[in-house]
């Protein structure tokens, strides 16, 4: 922000600190309590990916949007088994095993005319097919976050292919 303060042809005036721009001493002194700023968002951006990794090994959800065929509940370590969405997300890998050459665009055309909806209730577009094919792991029961890979606390939707 003081950057663009500076480019607008504008002074930074601190009322709590007696900073001045124009005056080196004081300008090295923002720029060293601005390190220390910076360095303690490093650090906690650290320990939250350090705790979402430890989540991971685990097993459980290290959070974000969940996927359809589960919902978090505010307080529980594992994602809950949304049945409804989880007999649409069972409904998709059939149609793939089925049809391996259709298009996501068939599918999706497919689970539209049988009744299907996506989280949010809406038809399906082939992105969203396209989103839950590309988590057949995930919902085989294994859950992946940046680089761990562990059984996952979160129960399976499908069954896990042999290959």
């Amino acid at each position: 922000m003081e950057k663009e303060i500076r480019k607008a042809g504008a002074e930074l005036i601190s009322i709590s600190e007696p900073y001045r721009w124009n005056d080196p001493a004081q300008k090295l002194l923002l720029n060293i309590i601005m390190s220390f700023a910076e360095f303690e968002r490093s650090l906690i951006t650290s320990r939250l990916s350090s705790g979402r990794k430890t989540k991971a090994r685990q097993g459980g959800y290290a959070g974000g949007m969940t996927p359809i065929g589960y919902r978090a509940e505010r307080g529980d370590k594992t994602l809950i088994l949304d049945d409804e969405k989880a007999t649409t997300v069972k409904r998709v890998f059939e149609l793939k095993a089925i049809m391996p050459d259709a298009s996501l665009e068939k599918i999706a055309g497919i689970l539209n005319a049988q009744g299907h909806t996506t989280k949010e209730g809406k038809p399906f577009y082939p992105m969203q097919v396209k989103r839950i094919l590309d988590r057949k792991a995930f919902y085989e029961g294994i859950y992946r976050y940046s680089g761990v890979e562990a059984e996952g606390q979160h129960k399976a939707i499908i069954a896990r292919s042999t290959s």
